[in-house]
């Protein structure tokens, strides 16, 4: 009921305030810069995952680079023409190729064991 409530009252005021919420076009930047601008969300995004369930810090560091390399390669894929989901695949494949590597050296327990 709060949630409905809120949106009521969000959307009369849209509508009182004559606020314009169409969808504004992206600004145009470099490729290197949206590369490094999406390299720093995964980073973030992935680190930040990794301290919600409480892991070290220095687990949480190398979830940050895993995903900042995985995500930039499903990014560059889709970038130059593949598809979405073969993009994804080799993603995601080459995540849980490099977990293994720093793994030992965190002294982390695999899933599958």
């Amino acid at each position: 009921m709060i949630l409905l409530a809120v949106a009521f009252g969000l959307s009369i005021i849209v509508e009182v305030a004559e606020v314009d919420i169409s969808r504004q076009p992206p600004p145009e930047l470099a490729y290197a810069a949206k590369l490094v601008l999406r390299a720093a969300a995964s980073f973030i995004a992935a680190s930040g995952l990794a301290i919600s369930f409480n892991s070290p810090a220095r687990t949480a560091l190398a979830v940050g680079c895993l995903a900042l390399v995985a995500n930039e390669l499903r990014l560059v894929l889709t970038d130059t023409g593949l598809m979405i989901a073969p993009a994804a695949f080799l993603g995601a494949l080459s995540i849980g190729m490099l977990a293994v590597l720093p793994g030992a050296a965190l002294q982390v327990v695999a899933v599958w064991q």
